[in-house]
């Protein structure tokens, strides 16, 4: 962690798949409490950290398992969305870490996904999701009707 000069001032995570370890952090989010989240790679896991205020450090808040190749995640609200390869989707879960839903990409014609990089939400309700492996970044705009449940939040 840096402060608003960029002096460092606390690092968190060592090597390892146990609660507070990370092999490879790849995605990481803030929610709007302070809760950090960082999606682990190659430990196919979601860490959970928490910040003290007093001492600028951070302790293991819960460790998500059973993903296969988790990428990225996105906070909205009372939801948590992580994209996970394997068979390209995006889960959600709620900020307990109880899974709620997937989301399955398609892998066929010209709206495939071989994974989901990288997604983000803009202010109209539009995902951009990237995917490394064709090169490309695309725009998803909700349906007429779509269950808002359903839908990945800024």
């Amino acid at each position: 962690m840096l402060d608003a000069q960029g002096k460092y001032l606390s690092e968190f995570g060592t090597k390892g798949t146990g609660p507070g370890q990370l092999m490879t952090a790849h995605g990481i989010t803030v929610a709007p409490d302070g809760l950090v989240y960082v999606v682990d790679r190659d430990g196919r896991q979601v860490q959970l950290f928490r910040e003290s205020p007093a001492t600028k450090t951070f302790t293991s808040a819960g460790v998500w398992k059973g993903f296969e190749l988790p990428l990225d995640v996105v906070v909205s609200g009372n939801s948590v969305w992580v994209s996970d390869l394997g068979k390209p989707k995006v889960i959600k879960f709620d900020r307990d870490g109880k899974r709620l839903y997937t989301w399955f990409w398609p892998t066929e014609g010209p709206g495939r996904f071989r994974e989901m990089h990288t997604m983000i939400v803009d202010a109209d309700g539009n995902l951009y999701g990237s995917d490394n492996q064709l090169g490309r970044t695309q725009k998803l705009v909700p349906k007429k009707g779509a269950d808002p449940q359903l839908l990945i939040r800024r």
